[in-house]
Parts: C-alpha cells; structure tokens; sequence
C-alpha cells in the first residue's frame, strides 16, 4: 500500500546540541547514512523512502543509548542530496528513559489518488485511516533540531486531496498529516529550519513545556493553493480564501514558548496559541509565551485560540506578540472563541505591541467567534449569535497601525 513521501533536504540539520563533522569511522554523532540512509535528487520508490524513514528512527534509537561516538546523542542529516523518507514516528518513555520506535497503518496516499481519480465517498478517509505526522516526535526532554536545512512537505496533492473530498462529501475524515508534531516534551529548541508546504500544521507543539523556535522560515506556497482554490469555487470576489486548508504556521498548547527571529507565509493562522489544561502533563494550566521579530505575508493572523469551554477550563495566558511586520493579512490580530455548552475557557493577559499591518485584506483586528468551515466538514462555522462560556480579560493593544 502506498504511503507518503516527505521530502527532507537538509544543509546540516542536527537533532541535537553539537555542530561537529563526521569524520570516516571515527564517528562524533549517529549519521543516518550509517543506518542505511540514501540520499537522491529524483523522488524514489517506497523502498527506499520506507529504509531512509527506518535509518533516521534508528539513529534517534542508538543515539538516546549513547552509541555512537564522542557526542553520541546527536544524529545528523548530513549536506548532501536530499532524502525522502515516509513518516517517521518516535517517542522516549519519559518515565523510563527508553526509547521506543513504531510504525503505523497509513492508507491516506491511496486516498489521494482515488479522491483524485475517482471521487468515490470511500476515497476521502475514515476514522481507521489517517496520515502519519511526518515527524512526529513524543516524551522527549532537552531536544534541539538545528542547522540550516529545509523539510519539504509536498503537500500539493494533500491539499487537493482535501479540496477534492469537501465539495461532493460533508463529515468526511480530514487523514492529512502535520509535518513536525511534538508531544508531551518539554525544553526543546527549533533553531535554522526551513519548512515548506506541510499537508497540514508546520510545526504543532502539543502540551509542551519550555520551547524555542528562532531563525526559521514557514512557507507555503500561496499561488498554487490560491488558483487550486478558485478553481474549487473557494475564493471570494477579493481574492480572498472561503476554504481553510489549515496549513498553519506554529500552533503552540504549549507553556514558555519563545518564537522569534523568523518569516511566515501562509493562508492560515502565522502563530496560534491553543488552550491548555491542568490535566495536561507539561502544559498544566494555560499556554503562555513570547512572539517577537517576525515578518508575515497574507495569513489568518497572530492568533488565541481556537478556545471552546471545557470543564476543566482550558485557558491561553500571558502571551505577547511585539515588534511583528504583516503585508496583506487576511486578519491581523485574532483572537477567537467556540461554541459549547459545558465547563468555561480562559482568554487573559494577552498583549499586541508595535505591530504593523500594510494592505489589510479583510479584518485588522478580529476578537470573537471562529467563523470559518473546516476541512472535514465537522464545523460549519458559526456567527455572533451563538453563546459562549468565555472569559476575555486584561488585554492591551498597543501601536498596532493599520495602513
């Protein structure tokens, strides 16, 4: 059964803290071409992209033991061709400090191709069939991913994939993939990554704690999706987007978050913070952090939330957003609710300083409901007129100027 292929072209990316070369023999870190990666600039057949996605979770396995060399913890995508890899999926057992690998049942590629060729109801996913994150890494503590190299998503025919099954189908299955999800981990740096065109999230931090994301570039490629979207019927008489393919830029429930010092480009939320909870393991109350020096072209904004009432509260505090430049947003500051009839969510002390918008193309500041559909057809929006268990309180909007 065919699954998906990622792209990973890389100009020294380190899933760790230590730049050093590896030397023949006389290995400093665990390369992945020591666990069989092979690197080619014309895309391969399943096998080998199914052995490169093996060699890298092998080299995460021998790395958290401490086997290969003098900064043994550190595996490296080397700066040669690039290499393709299907999903790779690993977690440390946090309690346990054991390192685990597996795989699982991914049928979403074949839906691509039967949502595309055939149009069938059966082709547009189901609950027992959904895309593997592209890296999805969990239960990991004190972990970097820097360098200066790029992860290609190729999520052309995934976002087609998910045009093609909302026109004929409602409540379809949305199975694409977020191309880096961490989970349940804490103190974790993101420094010099490039991340184009994911199928879905860029980078999704669900309930972190302590995390850095600085020097980077989210892009994706807006021309494309917006002749695939008009060509649906998805695009309103300003050219403005009527359907989201979620393809977000960093979506933090995450505690201490640091994001600064990188560029985003999108049609879809830039950054936005998601609610945390005290049930949580890392993110034990509400989603906090900094955002600052980014520049943003279109997106759907400098976001909180989406936040529905839970009864156990779910909550975003503390967040700062300054010094951030946005051309042609389609909204500049978000902040939104959702409908639901149980528990409460917290939304306070958020704050926007010197924040500058050129050519706004819909709304500059928006504080309210969530109005837009979703990819899978579970949400139909919704309007002023539904009622909310939120509390918004003690914000500040400062020199935000809309040109």
């Amino acid at each position: 059964m065919m699954k998906y292929f990622l792209l990973f072209l890389i100009s020294h990316t380190y899933f760790a803290n230590a730049e050093y070369e590896r030397v023949g023999l006389n290995k400093r870190w665990c390369d992945i071409r020591d666990f069989g990666a092979v690197a080619t600039y014309q895309q391969p057949d399943i096998t080998v992209a199914d052995t490169n996605a093996a060699a890298i979770k092998e080299a995460f396995k021998n790395a958290n033991l401490g086997l290969c060399g003098l900064y043994s913890r550190t595996v490296n995508v080397p700066k040669v061709l690039p290499f393709y890899f299907t999903s790779i999926f690993a977690f440390v057992r946090y309690e346990e400090h054991k390192f685990s690998i597996g795989w699982k049942a991914d049928c979403s590629f074949q839906n691509i191709h039967l949502a595309k060729h055939k149009g069938t109801k059966e082709s547009c996913g189901n609950a027992d069939c959904h895309a593997l994150d592209e890296i999805n890494l969990s239960y990991f503590s004190n972990l970097s991913i820097i360098g200066s190299g790029t992860i290609d998503g190729q999520g052309y025919d995934w976002w087609w994939y998910s045009i093609s099954c909302a026109l004929p189908f409602a409540n379809h299955t949305d199975t694409r993939a977020d191309m880096l999800l961490i989970s349940y981990s804490e103190n974790i740096l993101i420094d010099g990554i490039t991340f184009l065109n994911s199928p879905k999230y860029h980078v999704n931090l669900k309930d972190c704690h302590n995390v850095t994301v600085r020097n980077f570039i989210i892009e994706v490629d807006v021309f494309r999706q917006k002749k695939m979207l008009s060509d649906a019927g998805f695009m309103d008489h300003r050219g403005i987007p009527t359907f989201p393919l979620n393809t977000d830029g960093i979506d933090p429930s995450a505690s201490s978050v640091y994001i600064y010092n990188g560029s985003i480009t999108n049609f879809d939320d830039a950054v936005a913070f998601k609610p945390c909870r005290s049930t949580n393991k890392f993110c034990k109350a509400c989603s906090s952090g900094l955002v600052e020096d980014l520049t943003i072209t279109y997106s759907v904004g400098l976001t909180i939330g989406s936040v529905p009432p839970n009864g156990d509260v779910n909550c975003v505090k503390d967040v700062v957003f300054r010094n951030i430049v946005m051309n042609k947003p389609l909204k500049g500051i978000y902040i939104k609710s959702n409908p639901g009839t149980n528990g409460m969510g917290l939304v306070q002390n958020i704050s926007y300083s010197n924040v500058s918008m050129t050519e706004a193309l819909w709304w500059p500041i928006w504080i309210g409901p969530q109005q837009m559909n979703q990819p899978d057809g579970t949400f139909l929006g919704c309007d002023m007129r539904y009622m909310f268990i939120i509390m918004f309180s003690s914000g500040l909007i400062n020199n935000v100027i809309p040109f």
